[in-house]
This record gives structure tokens, C-alpha cells and sequence, in this order.
């Protein structure tokens, strides 16, 4: 009876423990599908040194504004941003910086060191970028992945995942079914005002850049509704990008 009783917990525990080897399972070959998608381990590796152009609308307080940006990324926890707004009758030129653990934010030539939600919310936005990049989610074994199954983006049929690494908030990624392209990413975190939303990205028109597929279109939504719409404009790999680049603006 007792040896029976054992091998009834032992079944149900390995029944059990089932359904999660199999989500992992699922998660990392639709990240696999994905690499292959945007062009392959080789060509993703471009994504660590990255000079970028955009232009688009954003929307501030209900008034719409244009703005262009310039941005670089080393990865993973460096990045800048300088970004030429105009909403109204204003014209206002903005820089954030972010060298590992620190980074500063600078409004017309004022600069300030961000802390606290301010700082993680900055190291949250360039750790999204590593995210993305996909290699990690395969080569690092911190980053926990589960399946988040499938729902539809702008109507076409996507596969989800969620990424989980200590110390960072969820990443979920959204890829479409049929050829693998990432289509949707979303996250908790912070809008201007420092109120914890859901920050949803649709990506769109992907192009080949040196056999590197990226998407030359792409919309942000905070809380379900649309707040920026942006295209880019030139996209360059490096092999790395200077230090001093990431100084304090």
C-alpha cells in the first residue's frame, strides 16, 4: 500500500512538473524562430553597437507634438537619446544618458542625475532594447522564459512570451506565427508624470538592413491608448560605440 501511495505521488508530481517543461519548451523555439526571422545569431549581434535616426508625433498632455530623435545604444546598459521637440509655439531639446547604473536626464541644457523610479525606469527602457535583441533570452541562462500563448496583433495571428531576469521588470514579446518577426512588446512602467502603466509597442514595416530585419515603423500606447507614433529614418551598425558618448550630458 505504501509503495503503491509513493508511486501515485511520483506520477502525479512528474505529470505535474509536465506542463512547464513543455511552455519552456515552446517559448525558447518560438525565440529560436524569432533569431532566424530577423536574420540569424550572426547578424542579431550587430544589435549590441546601434546608431539610430526617427521622426513622429507624440502626445503630451492632450497637445500633439512633433519631434525628431537621434539615439545610440551599447549594450546592455548603455544608451543616449536627444530628441528635438516641437508642440505648440515651443521648441524644446531633451537628452537622456544612461551608463550602467547611472543616468541623467538634461531639458534645455539643464541637466539633472535621475534616482530612484526615475533611474529604473530609464535602465527599464535600454534593458527592453537588450530584450529585444533576442540572442540573450538564448544564451543567458538568468533570463527566464514561459509561454504566454497566442492572441491576435492588428489581426494577425502572434505567439507569446514572457522574459524574466532578477532585478528587472517582465518583458512580454509578441511574434508573429507565421514568420516569426516580433510584432508587439509590453511592460509595466512609468509615463512622464512617474504613474505606473502598461506600455505597449507595435512594430511594423520591417525592412532588410544588411540582412538585419528591423521595423522602420513602430507605435507606443500607454494604458491602451496611442501616445507616440514614430518611423525611422537611418539605422547603422557599429562595432562599439565611444565612452565618452555616454557621459554625463
Amino acid at each position: 500500500m505504501k509503495t503503491s501511495a509513493m508511486t501515485w505521488v511520483i506520477v502525479c508530481s512528474t505529470l505535474a512538473a509536465m506542463p512547464c517543461l513543455r511552455a519552456d519548451e515552446v517559448s525558447r523555439a518560438a525565440i529560436e524562430k524569432a533569431v532566424e526571422a530577423h536574420g540569424g545569431k550572426e547578424k542579431l549581434a550587430k544589435l549590441r553597437a546601434v546608431r539610430i535616426k526617427m521622426k513622429g508625433t507624440v502626445l503630451i498632455n492632450g497637445n500633439t507634438g512633433q519631434f525628431s530623435a537621434d539615439a545610440c545604444r551599447q549594450l546592455p546598459d548603455r544608451s543616449k537619446t536627444t530628441i528635438h521637440l516641437e508642440i505648440g509655439d515651443a521648441k524644446l531639446t531633451f537628452v537622456q544618458v544612461q551608463n550602467g547604473k547611472k543616468a541623467w536626464s538634461s531639458v534645455e541644457g539643464t541637466t539633472e542625475e535621475l534616482m530612484d523610479e526615475r533611474l529604473a525606469e530609464q535602465q527599464a527602457r535600454t534593458h527592453q532594447f537588450q530584450v529585444q535583441s533576442l540572442l540573450p533570452l538564448l544564451n543567458d541562462k538568468a533570463y527566464e522564459l514561459s509561454a504566454l500563448g497566442e492572441i491576435k496583433v492588428n489581426e494577425r495571428p502572434a505567439v507569446g512570451v514572457r522574459a524574466a531576469l532578477k532585478g528587472h521588470a517582465d518583458i512580454n514579446l509578441y511574434f508573429d506565427k507565421q514568420n516569426g518577426l516580433l510584432l508587439k512588446t509590453e511592460r509595466r512602467g512609468l509615463d512622464l508624470s512617474q504613474k505606473e502603466i502598461v506600455l505597449e509597442t507595435f512594430y511594423r514595416e520591417y525592412k532588410d538592413f544588411d540582412g538585419l530585419k528591423q521595423p522602420l515603423k513602430f507605435v507606443s500606447h500607454h494604458d491602451g491608448k496611442q501616445y507616440m507614433e514614430a518611423e525611422v529614418t537611418e539605422l547603422r551598425f557599429e562595432e562599439t560605440i565611444d565612452e565618452s558618448e555616454f557621459a554625463r550630458p
